[in-house]
């Protein structure tokens, strides 16, 4: 038994644990799949400490569970925070968002990188890869924390737009119903 097996495997069960908080903060049922790797966690590190034979796989397996548990709630909370931007998108999609949200283009790029990486990813095990992410997902965190300020500025804007478009249907139904009043009558 070592010591420092467990003690590695506990860093990685914290850093899915502070995630996972993290993440519940949004939707509580996208973490699930983590959890559930968390429960593997558990199961590995009792099997190693009574079987020696196998201690030294159940610890790789317990670390595997641990830093996957960590990627999927980190994956599952940028995957949310997607969601949420495309919700966005097509909520505002027939006014000028860029009126409110200077910057907006930028952030799309930003938004669609982030896709792009994530769609990319493959070894969900390398930590590197999860630093990455990690990243990206504070980066879309800070972006969600923009645009539910500039949500109630765009709602009124959306609002006028639409009042506009009403009364330009009412308008141009008026002047066709007159020209119609008036072919009928004349």
């Amino acid at each position: 038994m070592n010591n420092q097996d467990y003690k590695h495997v506990r860093d990685l069960y914290s850093l899915a644990e502070k995630r996972i908080k993290l993440i519940e903060q949004l939707d509580s049922e996208i973490v699930i799949p983590a959890i559930n790797q968390l429960r593997y966690v558990g199961w590995h590190i009792l099997e190693s400490l009574f079987s020696d034979e196998s201690y030294e796989d159940n610890i790789k397996e317990a670390e595997i569970h641990a830093s996957r548990a960590a990627y999927d709630a980190i994956e599952a909370g940028t995957l949310e925070l997607l969601l949420e931007f495309a919700q966005f998108k097509n909520d505002f999609r027939f006014i000028t968002i860029g009126d409110v949200i200077p910057d907006y283009l930028e952030i799309c790029e930003k938004i669609d990188n982030t896709r792009d990486i994530l769609s990319n990813l493959n070894n969900r095990q390398q930590c590197n890869m999860h630093e990455e992410l990690q990243t990206h997902f504070e980066e879309l965190l800070n972006i969600s924390r923009r645009f539910a300020v500039a949500r109630e500025e765009l709602t009124k804007k959306l609002r006028n737009w639409r009042l506009w478009v009403f009364f330009g249907l009412g308008a141009i139904f008026l002047t066709l119903f007159g020209i119609i009043v008036m072919m009928i009558f004349s």
